[in-house]
């Protein structure tokens, strides 16, 4: 794939890579400021660390712009020397993002192990991580001599540490069997795969460091999720039983339909006849109906009589 058709790809994935880190520390935030309650020193790692990655992100895609990627023939002076710069100043930001993630899983490991050998342990591994990354930041930033040489198209690679120059152009080389060809041959500022597989790496390091974080906001979505559903369950085995008991009860017309809302109607006999525990008012419905069918007043009887229907 030549370095057109690969840009767009590599400018996609600094997108979404970008974008999920920085959702995933926006999430971790939230949780730990809302939910939890207790932001503490990972947190803040963990956001300079996001903050720098954005920083990162920016310089690649500069890089980018500038003809990141391309072989060094068919870039101008300008262009290479720009590339240089950027690639400068990318090495000790990415290195500064690194030391952050892994400074912030310690702090995180910090907030469970409170005793025994391991949690005593951790200091020194701290101690331990922030060394290597200003040994390494210091080699990045004195790689050359003097110093502009880094960045300068018109000297570099000369008065550079050799495995700096190493370094910059392991995967950069086209048709190149030798580091002594280097100097002579084709040179290129960084390629697609080593841009595509830093961002990767970089990313997907903040997004694994802020997953234990965010779980206390899963757990309390989750856990409302539930509860509305249970409650929805409930409603719902509530209307299925009243409108069962609603088809089981007899119908008596007009009238007594609308007592039945209020007043219990014992369903009739096998011979036709309402039974004797029918309340006083099903007694006078009846009664009612009859005189307004025959014209006359209508007569009230006794809810111990069995009627007749």
């Amino acid at each position: 794939m030549s370095f057109l058709e690969s840009r767009p790809f590599s400018y996609a994935l600094l997108l979404v890579l970008a974008t999920l880190s920085t959702l995933a520390v926006l999430l971790r935030s939230y949780s730990r400021v809302f939910i939890v309650k207790n932001f503490g020193l990972d947190d803040r790692l963990i956001a300079c660390a996001c903050v720098l990655n954005m920083a990162g992100t920016v310089l690649i895609v500069m890089v980018l712009n500038a003809g990141g990627g391309k072989p060094v023939p068919e870039q101008t002076k300008d262009e290479f020397g720009t590339i240089l710069r950027l690639v400068y100043a990318f090495h000790i930001v990415a290195q500064n993002a690194i030391c952050c993630v892994q400074l912030s899983y310690l702090a995180f490991y910090a907030r469970f192990i409170v005793e025994g050998r391991l949690r005593r342990t951790l200091p020194y591994i701290g101690v331990f991580v922030i060394l290597e990354s200003v040994a390494v930041i210091c080699f990045h930033a004195f790689r050359c001599k003097p110093i502009s040489t880094a960045w300068n198209p018109y000297v570099f690679p000369k008065g550079c540490l050799k495995y700096a120059k190493a370094l910059i152009t392991q995967s950069t080389l086209v048709g190149v069997g030798s580091f002594e060809q280097i100097d002579l041959t084709v040179l290129a500022a960084s390629t697609m795969a080593n841009i595509n597989s830093g961002s990767i790496e970089y990313n997907l390091s903040i997004i694994i460091a802020c997953i234990p974080g965010i779980k206390p906001l899963f757990r309390k979505v989750f856990k409302s999720t539930s509860r509305s559903s249970e409650g929805s369950r409930s409603v719902s085995v509530m209307l299925n039983a009243l409108v069962h008991k609603q088809r089981r009860s007899p119908q008596l017309g007009s009238t007594s339909a609308l007592a039945a809302s209020d007043v219990a109607i014992r369903p009739a006999d096998n011979d036709g006849r309402l039974g004797t525990g029918a309340s006083y008012m099903d007694s006078t419905i009846v009664g009612t109906q009859g005189a307004q069918g025959s014209g006359q007043e209508p007569i009230e009887t006794d809810s111990s009589v069995e009627h007749v229907s």
